[in-house]
């Protein structure tokens, strides 16, 4: 079933896609976390295999992508730059979400993200791979667990809405 999806998709044989490292992660990643549809495995797969070797077209659609939640492409995120170089295979709907929860807790104190982000992306990614949340979903549910302790501790506003990526820069002026 996913060879003759695989196959839909026109350019991609199985034994291409067999082959690559990348290929393995990716399926290893959908069937571990109950992700098995051939048709939407097969278009992240050809997504990927299509455009690896074009940075700029990835660039650009991850740009694209930013802008729709009003986020910027930054010099300095490790994440996009994987995703941009191809360098592994990551979805860009968990770049983008990840990216919010970043500029989320930076938007409260520099000193969240740093005590909290490991911790709330795997519960944003748990959300999504093993809860069947949507991504949106799964950003509230990671925005949710950040400590009520620490948002009082640095005396946040609650509304992340009034944080746009020119606060989000200054606050992060420590780097």
């Amino acid at each position: 079933m996913l060879e003759a999806a695989l196959n839909a998709h026109g350019f991609i044989t199985w034994s291409q896609c067999s082959e690559m490292e990348e290929f393995t992660k990716r399926l290893k990643r959908y069937f571990t976390y109950g992700r098995t549809e051939a048709s939407h495995i097969a278009e992240r797969i050809s997504y990927f295999m299509r455009t690896r070797n074009e940075p700029n077209i990835r660039r650009k659609y991850l740009i694209d992508k930013l802008k729709e939640k009003k986020l910027i492409l930054r010099s300095d995120s490790h994440l996009c730059k994987i995703f941009i170089d191809a360098t592994e295979d990551i979805d860009v709907e968990e770049v983008v979400s990840i990216m919010e929860l970043t500029r989320k807790q930076f938007a409260i104190h520099h000193v969240v993200w740093s005590e909290n982000h490991l911790r709330v992306e795997r519960i944003l990614r748990n959300a999504v791979y093993k809860d069947g949340k949507s991504w949106n979903q799964a950003l509230q549910i990671a925005t949710d667990e950040i400590d009520d302790s620490v948002l009082l501790e640095y005396d946040s506003p609650v509304s992340w809405e009034d944080y746009d990526d020119d606060c989000f820069d200054r606050r992060r002026s420590w780097y």
